[in-house]
């Protein structure tokens, strides 16, 4: 008594050892099923490789840019004490010194603001209020070393930058939102995606 085989719950490599050792004259039927299988699986396979998954957040656009205001507005907050130390020359210009100093006070506003919750939740400020946080795009919690040195400090370094910095740091990084995909020039960068919290 032969017992029918469901060759649909085996694995591809399963398939194929099944394919090399059955008996094709004695189970003809058989032995076509599990070549139709190998064909049909291998060209799923094929297909997935193929095209890349187009990974989208799900935040709403309002959201994420309430998210940034409320960050812009707390760093900006705590970088005024920063400029009562700070004396600038007009006559001279922002020197090399300056824009050093700047860049590094306000890394450090950033991370003294944001920087638990980002490693431990993924999160800054804004993103704490409006329930959403920072993911791998495969939906689990972005490394805080992908948050900080690959996500947020080349924002930082472009920032930096007199015209082409501030252009990219400040008008293209957020207009990117406006994409499909909703995700900044950062998140293509870091390969994050923005999402709600999972309660």
């Amino acid at each position: 008594m032969n017992s029918e085989i469901d060759f649909s719950e085996y694995s591809l490599d399963e398939l194929y050892d099944s394919a090399s050792s059955i008996d094709r004259e004695k189970f003809p039927e058989r032995a076509a099923r599990i070549d139709a299988l190998i064909s049909e699986k291998e060209n799923s396979l094929a297909d997935k490789t193929a095209q890349p998954l187009m990974v989208r957040s799900e935040v709403k656009r309002f959201d994420r840019l309430a998210g940034a205001l409320i960050d812009g507005a707390a760093s900006a907050i705590a970088s005024v004490p920063f400029w009562f130390f700070v004396e600038i020359d007009g006559s001279s210009g922002v020197s090399l010194w300056l824009a050093l100093v700047s860049f590094l006070c306000g890394f450090l506003v950033f991370f003294i603001l944001h920087g638990y919750l980002l490693l431990r939740y993924g999160q800054t400020i804004g993103k704490f209020v409006m329930g959403t946080r920072i993911e791998n795009l495969d939906g689990s919690k972005a490394s805080p070393a992908i948050v900080l040195f690959v996500r947020y400090l080349p924002m930082f370094v472009f920032s930096a930058i007199p015209f082409i910095g501030l252009l990219i740091a400040g008008i293209i990084n957020p207009l990117m939102i406006f994409r499909d995909d909703r995700r900044c020039l950062h998140d293509h960068i870091a390969k994050t995606v923005v999402s709600y919290v999972r309660k």
